[in-house]
């Protein structure tokens, strides 16, 4: 078992010149303070046997946590929060109000058994509970924090979602000089990146770094990035890049060898900062806090250190500054500077206080609702598309992803709902396929693919009264979407053709889940990664990447978008009710 980053035996991956009595000039006062106010949830995640101990022992104290997260000076009671009987009042309040699935997901990855009450949905416990710390005029959801306590602000950590693999990067040694071991290729002239079938963690962080462009393109180190949390976590991963940095810290057998890893210390530096150089410009925040944290003290360390500075500064220095400054996606990612006007030919429509998704210009509806599927499309993590289309569906470790389907299964229902309740269905099932049909056109073929399910429910088609013209449009359109399986080549093409060109789009993508061609061989073969298997993953993650970092150049027009947030004000259920009535009448005339 390999030593543990605390221990005193382990090996300091920090570049030289980083020291512990250092820690005050590389760590600003602001991170120190933000460390200090986080140790529980570090400690946890550095010591994950501690984190068992205290699950598992949660139910015998009765839920009470091992430490208070909350800092009061107006609270004198020592009691902690009961997380057992939280969570309890919850998986309560979720049966009441009919989220008996999301209920009984909570109480099996929570371990616990929560004791079921029948309570109305309005007056439950929960309910109550919160209720006590509203004033009588004070809005619920608008609630002014008391200004003597303080919470603390936790950020999402996407290295907690990432695969648990490890290697102890303290043996990249016998990589670096044995480039045959822990490597297998599918070729036995060609020793690129292409042919790789399988190899360890630590053969893959060799390669990256010490590879010419022509041996590892960096086409396929975006795709190596993209799928980095499916194999490890981003910090264990850098902790490798740091060992070959420092790669005199490595203690092979002999001297000899020693001295061969030192003739490539050089180039090994240079391969590491131009690793990372790609990793940040590819992935940005979606690498995760606390490994860029890390990449901070890196690059710190370069510029303190008088001997790293001669050589490396002038690299250091730069991405020292962008890291203060990086967002989600790609840094290629920024709109057109060319914005079109909006398309809103009498601007009293869209200051209706009933404004219906039917009354504006099916253009600029179509424009205001691919701007919020694409908002929603571009927050999932590369890890969650990798997930997904492994599975080939959605779970309970993609719920970003799960958030963008659910968004558009509303759009369904909110299509539904405005053709059972218009008094005019013709007329409205023109309007909604001429939104359609502009949706295709801006490639938008997931919005299209959502309205289509609704337009081409068997009750919408043979009761709504659609027109000829209609009603062929919306054959058309779903030949194109790549809902209809015989034209499904029709939509790929062009799926590559925008990818090729860096077009907009936000693809189908319950039917790029369902199509990527999955390799059902194992993920580890004779205990080295399975690349090939990852190789398809990998490139339909790199396209829907791609398209996810090619931003739409329109102007938001709220009062339509909050239609399109807002959703149908009926239940699926009572929509399904009022289609059984229309079909009924139509029965009985």
């Amino acid at each position: 078992m390999s030593n543990s980053p605390s221990s005193p035996n382990s090996k300091n991956p920090i570049p030289r010149g980083y020291h512990e009595q250092d820690l005050s000039q590389v760590v600003s006062p602001e991170e120190l303070a933000e460390q200090r106010s986080q140790w529980l949830s570090r400690l946890l995640s550095e010591n994950p046997q501690i984190l068992a101990l205290r699950e598992r022992v949660l139910p015998w104290t009765g839920g009470f946590s091992f430490a208070n997260v909350v800092h009061t000076d107006t609270i004198a009671s020592l009691s902690h929060v009961n997380r057992h009987v939280i969570m309890e009042l919850i998986y309560q309040h979720l049966h009441a109000i009919g989220m008996h699935h999301t209920a009984e997901t909570l109480q099996e990855e929570s371990g616990h058994e929560f004791q079921k009450s029948d309570q109305q949905w309005d007056k439950t416990d929960l309910l109550l509970l919160v209720s006590l710390g509203i004033l009588p005029r004070e809005d619920p959801w608008i609630i002014t924090p008391d200004i003597h306590h303080q919470f603390v602000e936790e950020n999402l950590e996407e290295d907690f979602f990432a695969s648990p693999y490890r290697e102890d990067p303290s043996e990249l040694w016998k990589e670096l000089l044995d480039d045959s071991i822990n490597v297998v290729y599918s070729s036995e002239t060609d020793k690129s990146f292409s042919k790789l079938k399988a190899a360890s963690l630590r053969r893959i962080a060799v390669l990256l770094v010490t590879s010419p462009v022509e041996q590892f393109p960096n086409r396929d180190k975006d795709k190596f990035f993209l799928t980095l949390h499916s194999i490890t976590t981003s910090h264990h991963f850098f902790e490798h890049l740091l060992a070959l940095f420092n790669c005199d810290n490595l203690e092979p057998p002999t001297e000899e060898q020693k001295k061969l890893i030192m003739e490539k210390q050089s180039a090994l530096r240079m391969g590491v900062i131009n690793s990372i150089r790609v990793w940040i410009k590819l992935h940005g925040l979606f690498i995760g806090r606390k490994t860029l944290k890390a990449f901070g003290q890196f690059f710190r360390s370069i510029c303190d250190d008088p001997k790293l500075n001669e050589s490396l500064d002038k690299y250091a220095k730069p991405y020292l500054a962008k890291l203060q400054n990086l967002k989600y996606g790609m840094e290629e990612g920024s709109a057109n500077t060319q914005c079109p006007k909006p398309h809103i030919p009498d601007p009293q429509i869209i200051f209706r206080p009933n404004l219906k998704i039917t009354d504006p210009s099916p253009i600029e509806v179509a424009r205001q609702i691919t701007l919020l599927f694409h908002t929603s499309f571009r927050a999932v993590h590369s890890r969650e598309f990798v997930v997904a289309l492994g599975e080939q569906k959605p779970s309970h470790q993609t719920p970003t992803l799960s958030e963008f389907f659910e968004f558009g299964e509303r759009l369904t229902l909110l299509i539904l709902e405005t053709i059972v309740t218009s008094s005019d269905r013709t007329l409205t099932i023109s309007k909604i396929v001429e939104i359609a049909t502009q949706l295709h056109e801006i490639g938008n073929f997931d919005a299209l693919a959502c309205i289509l399910r609704a337009l081409k429910k068997d009750e919408v088609i043979n009761q709504m009264s659609v027109s000829n013209q209609a009603l062929s449009i919306i054959n058309s359109l779903w030949t194109k979407s790549g809902e209809d399986n015989g034209s499904f080549n029709e939509y790929r093409v062009e799926v590559m053709n925008k990818y090729s060109s860096w077009n907009h789009m936000i693809p189908n993508l319950r039917i790029e889940l369902k199509s990527t061609q999955i390799d059902k061989s194992p993920s580890f073969i004779n205990g080295l990664i399975n690349w090939e298997k990852r190789k398809a993953i990998a490139d339909e993650a790199d396209l829907l990447y791609r398209f996810q970092n090619r931003p739409y150049s329109f102007t938001p027009i709220p009062q339509i978008q909050s239609i399109v947030t807002k959703g149908s004000l009926l239940t699926e259920s009572q929509v399904q009710e009022k289609i059984d009535q229309i079909v009924r009448s139509k029965f009985l005339q």
